[in-house]
C-alpha cells in the first residue's frame, strides 16, 4: 500500500518533470502542428543545446541557465538554415512529409556521431551547486534541479504563446497553418513565415536543452529517450496548441511516476507510447498528410520476389545465408506495411514492429504448446494481428 508521503512525491515529481517535458515538445508542437514538418531530430537538437550549455559551463564557468540566452539565438540561425535546405530539398519541390522524414532521420544520427566523437560516449552534468539543493514543504520534496526545469519550461511555454497570439508575425504564422494561399493573397509570403516559424521551434529546442543539463547528467545518444515523449504530448496536446501541450505532457508526467512506483521503472517508458497510440485512435488521419505512392501491383511484385529469394537462400544449405534471405524478407514485408499505412490510409504507424512482436510471440506459443503446422501458426498471426489492428482503428 502507498503511503501518503510517497504519493504526494511522486505527483509533485511528476508535474516538475511533465512541466519539463512541456518546454521539450514545445518546439515540436510548433514544427508537427503548425507547419506540418516532421521534424523526427527535434530531441537531438534539445541534446545539442545541453551540450553546448554544458561547454559554456566548462569552459567559461556559465550558468546553464544563463548559458541558455546565449545557445538561443545561435539555435535559431541553425533552424532557419535548417529550414532552408528542407524547403530547397523537399518542400518547393512538392514533396511529401515522408520523404522528409528522411532528412531529419539524418541529422539526428549525424548530430549524435558528432557529439560522440567530440564529447565521447560517458554522462557529464552541470557543475551548478543549486542542482544538490533540496527544498521542502512538509513531508513534500522540491528539488531546484527539477523546480528550475520546471519554472523554465514555463517561461518558454509562455513566452511562444505571447509571441504566437500578440504579435502580427505570430498571427501570421498560424495562418500559414490554417490556409498558406490565402495568406499569399493578402501579400504575405508563406515560406518566410514558415522559415521564422520552425526557426523559433530549433531555438526553443535549444533552450530547453540547457534546462536538460540541469535536471539531469547527459550523454550522446539520450535523445532517442525523448522521441516518444515528443510525439505523444504534440499529439494528445492538440496539434499546434501550446496549452494543451502543457496539459498533456503535466499527464504523462504524473502518471510515469507513478507507474514507476506502482509497476516499476521498466513501465513507465511504454506509458508515452501508450498515450501515442490512444491519440492517433481518436485522430486516425495520421500527422502527414494522405498521399498515393505506388500501386499494389508494384508491392504484390516485392513480396513475390523477396519470397523467391528466401527459397533460394534456403535451398543453398547455409545458415549463415538463410539468415541474410530471412531477413531481406522480413524487411520487405515491413516496408510493404509502412508503405501501405503511410501512402494510402495516411496513417503514421511507429507500431508496426509492435505487431511484428505479437505476430512471432502468437506463432512461437502455438508452435511450441500445440502441435500446429509452421502455415497455420502464420494465419494465425496474422489473424491475431488483423483483429488487433482493427480495434485500434
Amino acid at each position: 500500500m502507498l503511503s501518503f508521503n510517497l504519493l504526494s512525491n511522486a505527483i509533485v515529481s511528476g508535474l516538475l518533470l511533465g512541466g519539463f517535458y512541456a518546454g521539450v515538445a514545445a518546439g515540436a508542437t510548433i514544427s508537427f502542428g503548425l507547419l506540418d514538418i516532421a521534424n523526427i531530430a527535434h530531441p537531438a537538437f534539445v541534446v545539442f543545446g545541453a551540450y553546448c550549455a554544458f561547454a559554456l559551463n566548462q569552459r567559461f564557468h556559465l550558468d546553464p541557465l544563463l548559458a541558455a540566452v546565449f545557445v538561443t539565438p545561435v539555435f535559431y540561425a541553425v533552424g532557419w538554415l535548417a529550414y532552408q535546405l528542407y524547403h530547397h530539398a523537399f518542400e518547393r519541390r512538392g514533396d511529401d512529409s515522408m520523404r522528409g522524414l528522411t532528412f531529419f532521420f539524418g541529422l539526428m544520427f549525424v548530430g549524435e556521431v558528432v557529439l560522440i566523437l567530440t564529447f565521447g560516449v560517458d554522462y557529464h552534468y552541470s557543475s551548478a551547486e543549486y542542482t544538490s539543493i533540496t527544498l521542502k514543504l512538509g513531508p513534500v520534496a522540491f528539488p531546484l534541479r527539477q523546480v528550475i526545469p520546471f519554472v523554465g519550461s514555463l517561461v518558454i511555454l509562455v513566452a511562444a504563446q505571447a509571441f504566437l497570439k500578440r504579435t502580427f508575425t505570430g498571427r501570421a504564422i498560424l495562418g500559414v497553418s490554417q490556409d498558406p494561399i490565402a495568406l499569399r493573397l493578402m501579400g504575405a509570403d508563406p515560406v518566410r513565415l514558415k522559415r521564422i516559424a520552425f526557426a523559433i521551434s530549433i531555438a526553443l529546442a535549444g533552450a530547453a536543452g540547457a534546462l536538460l543539463v540541469v535536471l539531469e547528467p547527459i550523454e550522446p545518444a539520450i535523445g532517442r529517450d525523448f522521441i516518444g515523449r515528443v510525439f505523444a504530448i504534440a499529439v494528445l496536446g492538440g496539434m499546434g496548441s501550446l496549452p494543451g501541450t502543457w496539459v498533456a505532457a503535466v499527464m504523462l508526467g504524473v502518471i510515469e511516476n507513478l507507474t514507476s512506483i506502482i509497476a516499476g521503472a521498466s513501465w513507465a517508458p511504454a506509458v508515452a507510447f501508450g498515450f501515442l497510440l490512444l491519440a492517433l485512435t481518436v485522430r486516425p488521419s495520421g500527422l502527414f498528410g494522405r498521399q498515393m505512392l505506388a500501386s499494389l501491383r508494384f508491392f504484390g511484385v516485392a513480396l513475390v520476389v523477396a519470397a523467391a529469394v528466401f527459397a533460394a537462400m534456403h535451398a543453398v544449405g547455409n545458415d549463415y545465408v538463410f539468415y541474410a534471405g530471412y531477413t531481406v524478407l522480413q524487411y520487405v514485408v515491413l516496408a510493404v506495411a509502412w508503405n501501405i499505412l503511410g501512402g494510402y490510409v495516411g496513417y503514421v504507424n511507429f507500431g508496426v514492429v509492435a505487431f511484428l512482436a505479437l505476430g512471432a510471440y502468437t506463432g512461437v506459443a502455438l508452435g511450441n504448446f500445440a502441435p500446429f503446422p509452421l502455415p497455420v501458426c502464420w494465419r494465425a498471426a496474422s489473424s491475431l494481428g488483423l483483429l488487433a489492428s482493427a480495434r485500434v482503428i
